[in-house]
């Protein structure tokens, strides 16, 4: 699994090492690739500028709240971008 910077197929930031379906949700062990650009991106998700967020095919969604949760989907990228879909850490 591809892991990219805003969804763009020519940024490659890294890959999805390990993914699990846990209760909590999508459990994501990523690997961001060395280098100048790595480091970036690794300095702006510390910073909190940028979070998660995932591109799917056939997404099923539950609102919850304030919170738009998918619930069944084909995932195609995780991406780290400015407006993500599921928040900073």
């Amino acid at each position: 699994m591809r892991l990219l910077r805003d969804h763009d197929n020519s940024q490659r930031l890294g890959r999805a090492l390990h993914l699990a379906d846990v209760d909590a949700g999508l459990h994501a062990v990523l690997q961001v690739r060395a280098g100048r650009t790595g480091d970036r991106a690794l300095a702006l998700v510390d910073a909190g500028d940028l979070g998660l967020s995932v591109q799917t095919d056939d997404a099923e969604f539950h609102a919850d709240r304030d919170v738009r949760l998918v619930v069944a989907g084909l995932l195609r990228e995780i991406s780290l971008t400015k407006d993500p879909a599921f928040g900073r850490w």
